[in-house]
């Protein structure tokens, strides 16, 4: 042992028995060294008991006597092949490969409860967990304070909170782990093109040595598989098993989600590539890098490629606007970002460098329109996540699943990213776009009712130019049974027509407000009615023509402005009861309420 390693507290560890082995050897022991020292224990207290019990049978005791292998039929032969038997429970042979006395497992069980301490086995195999998968062990839990480095940052973002709570939560999930499937392919040539782990495989294991097995036979796979892939070098990659619970949660909710939006999310989910066991270190480190199998970067893209690899290429026009990072769209600008394919990613990672170290493209614009580029960044040992030079404050699981749980909260929805005349854009335009809903809760959305007229705004960086902010405005008359709806009678009217607008934009630090005034929004004069809208456009209010009739849903539009911190947006948008050409009343005012033009902390 180490002497500059410390001894844990023997508080810990007052369950086991008082003696220099449990208190000096096994702190430090490896797994397979544990499964050893418990076999050749529990096969010599059956001996001395009269047992007639095989080594196999006596490994499984900490969990199933199906996973361990018998290697002969009495105690002391059991004993002479103590090494070997254990070793392969190690490795996590499957239930078919042991064989056990079943009469004398079972006489051997009754005995042990009485002999054993359950606190004892839970102790050390969770112990084990945390060395050899990186769950929190019972001292980091015990530990566990207030926000460290991420301090400052967590006290002004709730979302970001919750994502560093989520990095305890998943080190805490030591009884979580994945069901056995005897046969894991990392090609993909079977007809069912299965991914190397699948979200439903999840479940949560009666005890730490349980998990410990599963977890094993996972790893014996992963790099099974991953050596198949790269035959030339191997696999020397652990796993992380708190990063594949991530993993796991993240790629559920975007799931669920796709499964939720019917034809356009089974056509979304279609996109995706199945996950392969990958020994990322080899496949992508620099040349010159002696990477550690254990470093956080490798291991976060490998738990995240083993439930998809990203997204297909698209193969026509139909495929622009399905990637599934969302997309925004304002004068010149067009972007929807797709997740890149793994193989692609390997591809374009030769010879890539970076001021940050290593960078890897993850996902870019796929209409082509503009230029946007994803990277992962590997930055003080972890993957961050950087949009147009700009490093985001939290790893790539974490950004992924902040934008999985705004999509599994309605924060962003489907619709036409050119929403004016979407048959005549060179692709099909329905996609996920990045303005929030009213279900955003983080105060980056208004919504302002008047007269039965409902006006929903917010925004989106335009990352592809500095300093510029893209907002959404969605316009429509309330339809009976929902909250501030007014009948035609209550509010004077069947239809009305988008006059002009007047903005008030605010760019706080005590400065003055900008007022601007002008006909129309960016050329456009709607006229609203219950269900829908025609639209009408023009150079100003008196030369309007219509140019679409009956267009379902509500109105909306895009435009661009300076970003600003502490700046807003809002306003009023002046309507004309009737239309235009035949105004039935006085022109009204309806209320577009103050948004946020600030930057986001987190962007996609």
């Amino acid at each position: 042992m180490n002497a500059d390693q410390q001894q844990p507290p023997r508080s810990q560890l007052e369950s086991l028995p008082s003696s220099v082995a449990t208190l000096t050897l096994l702190p430090y022991a490896q797994s397979s060294e544990l499964l050893i020292f418990r076999a050749v224990c529990q096969t010599a207290y059956a001996f001395v008991h009269g047992h007639s019990l095989t080594l196999g049978a006596a490994v499984a005791a900490g969990g199933d006597a199906g996973d361990a292998v018998a290697s002969s039929s009495n105690a002391t032969g059991a004993a002479d092949n103590s090494t070997r038997t254990a070793a392969a429970a190690a490795g996590g042979v499957d239930a078919g490969d042991a064989v056990a006395s079943s009469s004398n497992a079972n006489a051997y069980r009754n005995d042990l409860d009485e002999a054993t301490s359950e606190e004892e086995t839970n102790i050390l195999w969770r112990r084990t967990l945390s060395v050899d998968f990186g769950f929190m062990s019972e001292e980091e839990e015990k530990e566990l304070g207030q926000y460290n480095a991420d301090n400052e940052f967590a006290q002004t973002s709730a979302e970001f909170r919750e994502l560093v709570e989520g990095r305890r939560k998943y080190r805490r999930m030591f009884l979580r782990t994945f069901r056995h499937r005897p046969t894991r392919t990392s090609d993909n040539d079977d007809s069912t093109e299965r991914s190397f782990v699948e979200t439903g495989e999840v479940f949560t294991a009666s005890t730490p040595f349980t998990s410990w097995k599963h977890w094993t036979k996972l790893h014996k796979q992963f790099q099974k598989c991953a050596a198949h892939v790269d035959a030339t070098t191997g696999s020397s990659s652990d796993l992380c098993g708190p990063y594949y619970l991530r993993g796991a949660a993240l790629w559920q909710k975007i799931e669920n989600w796709c499964d939720d939006q019917g034809s356009f999310g089974l056509r979304m989910k279609n996109t995706l590539v199945p996950g392969r066991a990958l020994d990322v270190a080899s496949l992508i480190g620099d040349d010159d890098d002696d990477p550690d199998p254990r470093d956080f970067f490798y291991s976060t893209l490998q738990a995240l490629w083993s439930f998809y690899g990203g997204q297909k290429r698209p193969t026509g026009p139909a495929d622009f606007a399905m990637g599934i990072l969302g997309g925004y769209c304002a004068y010149d600008i067009l972007c929807c970002s797709r997740l890149i394919g793994i193989d692609e990613i390997i591809a374009q990672r030769r010879g890539m460098a970076g001021g940050l170290g290593t960078m890897l493209p993850f996902a870019h614009n796929v209409t082509g329109q503009t230029q946007k580029v994803i990277v992962v960044v590997r930055h003080l040992g972890r993957a961050f996540v950087a949009v147009a030079n700009s490093l985001m404050p939290c790893d790539v699981l974490e950004w992924l699943d902040a934008y999985a749980t705004r999509l599994e909260r309605g924060v962003y929805e489907i619709g036409e990213l050119v929403p004016q005349h979407p048959q005549q854009a060179p692709f099909d335009t329905r996609s996920i776009l990045l303005y929030p809903t009213i279900a955003d809760t983080m105060g980056r959305t208004s919504r302002a009712v008047t007269n039965g007229i409902e006006v929903i705004a917010s925004g989106v960086d335009a990352v592809e130019r500095q300093g510029m902010f893209i907002y959404s405005i969605r316009i429509r008359i309330l339809t009976p049974g929902e909250g501030g709806y007014m009948s035609p009678s209550q509010r004077g009217f069947t239809t009305c027509q988008l006059r002009s607008r007047h903005w008030i934009i605010s760019q706080g630090n005590g400065r003055e407000p900008e007022h601007v005034r002008g006909d129309g929004v960016v050329g456009m004069y709607p006229l609203l009615k219950e269900g829908g809208y025609d639209l009408y456009e023009g150079r100003t209010a008196a030369t309007v023509q219509e140019v679409e009739t009956d267009c379902e849903g509500k109105f909306a539009y895009q435009s661009m402005t300076e970003a600003s911190e502490e700046g807003t947006l809002g306003g009023s948008i002046q309507f004309v009861p009737g239309s235009l050409a035949n105004p039935t009343g006085q022109e009204f005012d309806v209320r577009v309420a103050p948004f946020p033009l600030g930057e986001e902390r987190i962007l996609f």
